[in-house]
């Protein structure tokens, strides 16, 4: 209601960590939402992460599903991260990812996880049900494919089976967030994640970095500097994940504040964690007559991302 905020993490036979936050009295113009100019990324501050939290808290609160409120979301942070107080937009892309089993996806994304895994199945066999996968729900970016995650080509649903390879970015992202990648299976690890995880998984510098793929088709070209997630445990086998790829720097100092965004986020969301319109999304459409747009599939051909 006054937009300060309450964390808390528990492990049994360890203890539990509370984190307050009390906002200060904001000023009229401060108090509508997020800063003139947006947030600075590079001096991302205490009074920016409140107005961020409660910004997204507000997106939640206002949103009719999951899908709603993950676009909301994506798209504040697209434009509200800066370079300077008053610069350009400090995020290249901004990706809100959704961790859900397999049989609980709809049956194209599960068409797309079996052809992702094709390598590690016999002919004809199907994921574990229980497998986790990582769906594209958000987009938000420089280029005009980056906005549909119909659109793109490699990361729609991303499927993470135990004992399996993942992408050296994939699996920091996963072990930052708390998550042990040989236990993804495990309801045990989930109703005690639900409980305690909001991280923060931080590349101060994506250049060369083995954690952040496509170094010549991306990060390069489009001058990414640094990489940050953010998520955690909506329930018992159901993650969301944050990624935002800045053309900015971020600070260690100035990372670490987004656990208290994560917070914000998880609390936004949950209200959502057993709405599944996530994984079923509409496609794609360029007139309201509700047409499929001639050009859906060639973006998804041409994008890279």
């Amino acid at each position: 209601m006054h937009g300060g905020d309450v964390a808390v993490e528990s492990q049994p036979g360890v203890g539990s960590a509370f984190d307050l936050v009390l906002p200060r009295l904001l000023s009229g113009r401060e108090a509508r939402g997020a800063p003139a100019g947006g947030y600075d990324i590079a001096r991302f501050d205490l009074s920016d992460m409140i107005h961020c939290g409660a910004a997204l808290r507000r997106i939640g609160t206002g949103s009719a599903s999951f899908e709603q409120a993950a676009n909301r979301m994506v798209r504040h942070l697209r434009d509200g991260l800066r370079e300077g107080a008053d610069g350009r937009r400090a995020a290249a892309l901004v990706r809100l990812f959704r961790a859900l089993p397999y049989s609980r996806l709809d049956p194209e994304r599960q068409a797309i996880a079996r052809r992702e895994m094709a390598a590690t199945l016999s002919d004809g066999q199907a994921p574990g049900a229980s497998t986790l996968c990582l769906c594209l729900v958000a987009t938000a970016g420089e280029r005009k494919e980056w906005n549909s995650p119909r659109a793109s080509a490699r990361h729609r649903v991303i499927p993470l089976p135990r004992g399996g390879r993942w992408s050296p970015m994939v699996t920091r992202l996963v072990d930052d967030l708390g998550v042990d990648p040989e236990r993804t299976r495990d309801p045990e690890l989930f109703l005690d994640l639900v409980e305690r995880t909001c991280n923060v998984f931080h590349v101060p510098e994506a250049l060369s970095s083995p954690y952040v793929p496509d170094q010549d088709d991306f990060v390069r070209p489009y001058g990414i500097r640094s990489v940050l997630g953010f998520g955690g445990v909506l329930a018992a086998h159901d993650l969301y994940a944050v990624v935002v790829f800045s053309t900015v720097p971020i600070p260690p100092g100035c990372a670490s504040l987004f656990r208290a965004i994560s917070h914000s986020v998880k609390l936004a969301l949950q209200a959502f964690s057993g709405d599944l319109s996530a994984i079923g999304l509409p496609r794609p459409t360029d007139a309201p007559n509700g047409r499929v747009s001639p050009n859906a599939s060639a973006a998804g051909q041409a994008e890279r991302r």
